[in-house]
């Protein structure tokens, strides 16, 4: 089993503001290069630094994923989206539906086929319905590949258990 140094970090710190009332990040810690917020020098790569190498291969394309309409898509737009594209060139498309027409969009989207979304920000109690349609795809060769299986054991049971398989 790999043991990964844990640096000492701490969240990055938010707040609205600028022209567009954008989120910014205020955090008074440096950026450590992997992909922590930290003031302690990086350890070997962990599972997140692994995936980003490797996402870089997909550089120049788009994902689309669907999300929740409203102040939920703030994060994926104007935080994670971003981040996710300077740190791999890969853009993110959030496709916004509103929460009560989610599941049936998704569901509509896998059956017919036309793959609109690569990604799901679901609600967990939709996955067994989703799972047994089989419009989700099993994460275990994802996790074995980039080495995230010792990670995950630092994530509470009940969330890695139950919602984090697909």
């Amino acid at each position: 089993m790999r043991s990964v140094p844990q640096p000492i970090c701490g969240p990055p710190t938010f707040r609205r503001g600028g022209r567009r009332n954008e989120v910014q990040d205020v955090s008074r810690r440096s950026r450590c290069p992997s992909t922590h917020w930290c003031s302690a020098p990086a350890a070997d790569k962990d599972a997140a630094d692994i995936a980003v190498e490797a996402a870089k291969k997909y550089a120049g394309t788009t994902i689309s994923i669907v999300w929740e309409a409203g102040l939920q898509s703030l994060d994926p737009l104007n935080y994670s989206g971003p981040k996710w594209e300077k740190l791999t060139g890969i853009k993110v498309k959030v496709v916004e539906v509103p929460t009560d027409q989610m599941f049936t969009k998704i569901m509509q989207d896998f059956k017919s086929g036309a793959g609109a979304y690569d990604a799901l920000n679901v609600i967990p109690s939709w996955m067994p319905d989703l799972a047994r349609a089989g419009a989700l795809e099993p994460l275990d060769k994802y996790v074995d590949k980039f080495s995230y299986r010792d990670e995950l054991q630092d994530i509470a049971a009940a969330y890695r258990d139950n919602q984090m398989q697909y």
